[in-house]
């Protein structure tokens, strides 16, 4: 199996749980569109998706991310996060940027999200996404102090490898 496509299964908790246990070494694409970025991130988490490349989610009711213990030391991207119009605040990407597998990620898409300040503040102080070529932040409330928390002066060219960045508000 190296693509689940869980579109429009309305699972919870507990499906979420069984995600994170499960074993899907070939798995390389997880789609959960309106179920929630919550349940996708606890795949990111899992020892058994090694070769996770891409997941997506979009137009959730969740606003935060409730996560388990990371447990995904030993994988690093490539990963392609796509998270659109899922309701997430600051604490959803300081959560985000705390998980060790999108450490590794080549792009971030986040647009339609209200991270605001705080959260492009998070971004900008994580030193672990040297990796991102395409960071997508489009209407996500920044602003010019976003703009500068997402930038900050001491950034010691942690988005050099930045080719295509979407701020549109």
């Amino acid at each position: 199996l190296t693509t689940l496509e869980l579109n429009g299964n309305a699972f919870g908790p507990s499906a979420s749980d069984a995600l994170s246990g499960a074993s899907l070494p070939a798995l390389e694409t997880l789609g959960v569109g309106h179920e929630g970025p919550a349940s996708a991130l606890y795949a990111l988490r899992s020892a058994g998706m090694p070769t996770l490349s891409t997941f997506t989610s979009s137009s959730s009711s969740e606003s935060s991310l409730e996560l388990p213990e990371d447990r995904s030391e030993e994988q690093e991207g490539p990963l392609v996060v796509s998270m659109h119009n899922c309701r997430l605040g600051a604490e959803a990407v300081r959560a985000l940027v705390e998980t060790r597998r999108v450490w590794g990620a080549t792009a971030l898409h986040m647009s339609f999200n209200p991270i605001g300040v705080e959260g492009a503040r998070a971004l900008g102080a994580c030193e672990n996404l040297r990796s991102l070529t395409s960071l997508d932040l489009e209407m996500c409330d920044l602003g010019d102090e976003g703009l500068e928390a997402l930038f900050p002066e001491c950034a010691d060219g942690r988005f050099a490898a930045l080719e295509r960045l979407e701020l549109m508000s």
